[in-house]
């Protein structure tokens, strides 16, 4: 499934990200409406919930690829996923870090589609 896309590194890590908010938008986002609808004074809790799902997702999405291996068992990125919920400005340094590890950890499977 990872070569069925024919995508390099970066763009297909730009496709999951994009898809997967896309999906998440769909549930999130009509949910945030009646809230705010229904609680206009908490609207900035609607909104934080919405960041902090996006930054979880795509951090959840990077850290896959980042220590991807084929035919491996990546129960322990559940237990990163858990920490990383309670500490949520790690995400914004762990990102970007993981996009690299990423996209590098990518490059030895997609080579071919540069």
């Amino acid at each position: 499934m990872l070569e069925a896309g024919e995508l390099p590194p970066v763009l297909f890590i730009q496709n999951k990200i994009l898809s997967n908010l896309k999906v998440y938008a769909a549930i999130q986002l009509p949910l945030s409406a009646v809230f705010v609808a229904l609680h206009p004074a908490y609207y900035f809790v609607a909104l934080a919930i919405l960041a902090v799902g996006v930054l979880y997702l795509v951090y959840g999405i990077l850290l896959k690829y980042a220590l991807y291996v084929p035919q491996a068992d990546l129960r322990g990125n559940a237990i990163i996923m858990g920490i990383a919920l309670f500490l949520l400005p790690i995400l914004l340094v762990m990102i970007p870090v993981y996009y690299f590890k990423a996209v590098n950890n990518l490059n030895t499977y997609l080579n071919d589609f540069h």
